[in-house]
């Protein structure tokens, strides 16, 4: 099936390919993105050519790896030859190699740098759609495309025909809701966490995304995990949510069936605001802006700083990390 967007981007931005993709397809704008419109023992240059052949629009994600990717720049190229319209769409605020340069140094620009991202989608959708219709002979664009942002009209009706609304069916009066699986703000951070080691910040966006959707811890996960580069990535991002936070629920829960210890009373532990400042900005540096949660959840398990260090340590995947991080610890 021809398609009118070719997207092309570096595979260690596929999370954010993924999402634009997304984002243009559930308007009606139909895009051709690799690796999924390559059939199974096609040959992939054979295909890339193909894909540009059949577009009208060059959707370029303009990234760090995507400036100096070498398949990109083949792309461009090759899209320049087809007579494209090139949109970049920049996640990263970067200087252009002369290769880039030469091929897109004045077309429309999109700048998708602060977060959130669904904004950006939006216009890209928007100005995507604008240009697609600017090309249909016989239809008028509705706005000057000389300004990216000035774009606004609904895309559907160019790559897909507007489908009728499906009847309501109402519920019948006895029968029960659904019920619906809530996830905690402590699980969200948690699952956010893990995702951030393989996408970064856009973590937050994809989880916020999916969870609304989900049935249960893991649906969301699987869902996720489909999000990531390779196999052994959603491998590994499945295996710390396991341990992070479906393996502490289970041993919680075992705890809870079993017969209640007596209690003793253990002497509070005062920690002191500064000291947990510090400890917040080194954990920072090694998993993002979820760090102070992940400390504040830890707290309660650890009876001094030697403790706390040791227990936020072993949240970290690599052996080395972990001691590099438990080096951190003051002295005094």
């Amino acid at each position: 099936m021809p398609r009118s967007i070719f997207l092309s981007y570096s595979s260690k931005d596929k999370a954010v390919a993924d999402l634009m993709c997304q984002a243009m397809e559930q308007n009606g704008l139909k895009c051709w993105i690799a690796p999924r419109d390559i059939m199974p023992g096609q040959d992939w240059s054979e295909a890339i050519i193909d894909g540009l052949t059949s577009a009208r629009v060059f959707v370029l994600l303009l990234s760090e790896t995507s400036n100096v990717s070498e398949q990109v720049k083949r792309e461009i190229q090759n899209a320049v030859t087809e007579g494209l319209t090139i949109v970049p769409f920049r996640i990263h605020d970067v200087t252009l190699t002369k290769h880039m340069r030469y091929f897109i140094g004045t077309p429309h620009w999109l700048d998708a740098f602060q977060a959130p991202i669904e904004p950006h989608l939006q216009t890209l959708v928007e100005v995507v759609g604008s240009l697609l219709r600017s090309r249909v002979p016989g239809i008028a664009p509705d706005v000057s495309t000389q300004t990216a942002q000035g774009y606004c009209f609904d895309a559907r009706q160019y790559d897909a025909p507007p489908q009728p609304l499906p009847p309501q069916v109402q519920p019948h009066p006895l029968a029960q809701p659904t019920p619906i699986w809530a996830a905690t703000p402590e699980e969200v951070a948690i699952i956010k966490s893990e995702l951030a080691a393989f996408v970064g910040p856009i973590s937050s966006v994809m989880v916020n995304r999916e969870v609304a959707n989900a049935t249960d811890q893991a649906s969301l996960c699987e869902q996720l995990s489909r999000y990531l580069s390779t196999p052994d990535e959603a491998k590994r991002f499945l295996e710390g949510v396991k341990r992070h936070l479906i393996q502490p629920q289970q041993q919680a829960q075992s705890a809870a069936a079993a017969p209640a210890p007596v209690p003793v009373a253990a002497p509070a532990v005062v920690w002191d605001d500064e000291k947990l400042k510090l400890v917040e900005h080194q954990f920072a540096e090694f998993i993002g802006p979820l760090a102070s949660v992940v400390v504040k959840r830890t707290l309660p398990k650890a009876n001094n700083m030697e403790e706390l260090y040791q227990l936020l340590s072993e949240k970290l995947d690599s052996p080395a990390e972990q001691e590099k991080f438990r080096r951190l610890r003051p002295t005094k």
